[in-house]
């Protein structure tokens, strides 16, 4: 509704020039983001394009009221980008906005949430109940390559069959060809652990001939199209379940990536090999992942 009634501002139109220079999920970001805009203008009685300074910083005062600090960063972003593609001066470079987004920040009452990760014990558990149907086989494959990876539910369900590469016919070779920080499709390659080596041969010996590496599974039936990354958090969730967690409900698709980095300090790897194993460009980022984690680096020590 929001954007029919908003045509005549040919914002929409500015965001179709991002196609193929940004990920779709970026785009459609923009697009969620600039909605909330509009809508608060529409109330407010403020012309959203092109938008004054003293404007978008009252909006974002307003916001920061419910919202996270990191949500109103986002919208700030988005108001911005909005302006420069139909070349208007941008009101998000202000200092006026720029202490906005201080006060949201400061403001903030709850830290920002975090996914509860999986260990490998978790890993292990889900992988033991492979048996009981396709869907727990596909699920136990997903998740304890998934794991090994460091990979987000964008790289999981964007694996394709020729992304898995067999030396020999044990140990697995697998190719995350594209990723959130990868907009240029380097790679990084997966080296999976033994026991992941050994469900996701016997996923892929089912699922011969076919494109996606983990597709849909409706009772026995697999379906050769792109999985929804929804379904990767579903299945995460629905396999705790089932091995017997109350709350399961606490985590997300990041429980993976989440997990595994804390895992790997715990088993004491520095922090190169944690950033070049999940694809971390930054140590900020990485840090974030590593906060919660129960982790002394005292233990072992005569102190």
């Amino acid at each position: 509704m929001i954007a029919e009634s908003n045509k005549s501002y040919d914002w929409l139109g500015a965001l179709e020039l991002l196609k193929g220079a940004y990920a779709p999920s970026t785009i459609d970001a923009y697009y969620r983001d600039f909605c909330v805009f509009v809508q608060w203008c529409d109330l407010s009685g403020v012309k959203p394009l092109p938008c004054g300074v003293a404007d978008v910083v009252a909006f974002l005062d307003d916001q920061s009221e419910t919202k996270a600090a990191t949500t109103v960063r986002r919208y700030a972003v988005s108001i911005g980008k909005i302006h420069r593609l139909l070349n208007f001066d941008d009101p998000t470079k202000s200092e006026l906005l720029r202490l906005a987004l201080r006060r949201a920040q400061r403001a903030a009452i709850a830290p920002q949430r975090q996914s509860i990760g999986l260990t490998r014990e978790d890993v292990n558990a889900i992988v033991a109940k492979r048996h009981r149907s396709l869907r727990h086989l596909r699920d136990a494959a997903m998740i304890s390559v998934g794991f090994d990876g460091l990979m987000r539910r964008s790289e999981i369900v964007s694996l394709r069959m020729s992304d898995v590469e067999w030396n020999g016919s044990e140990t697995a070779r697998v190719i995350v060809r594209r990723s959130k920080t990868d907009q240029l499709a380097r790679g990084r390659v997966v080296w999976p652990t033994d026991n992941s080596n050994r469900v996701l041969k016997d996923w892929m010996e089912l699922r011969d001939s076919t494109q996606y590496l983990f597709g849909p599974v409706y009772g026995d039936l697999m379906i050769d199209r792109l999985l929804n990354p929804v379904s990767v958090q579903r299945a995460i969730k629905r396999c705790l379940r089932e091995i017997g967690y109350d709350e399961y409900h606490c985590y997300t698709g990041h429980a993976l990536r989440v997990g595994a980095a804390q895992e790997l300090l715990r088993m004491g790897r520095d922090t190169a090999g944690i950033m070049r194993a999940g694809g971390w460009k930054s140590v900020s980022t990485l840090a974030r992942y590593l906060e919660r984690a129960e982790h002394s680096v005292w233990s072992g020590q005569n102190c």
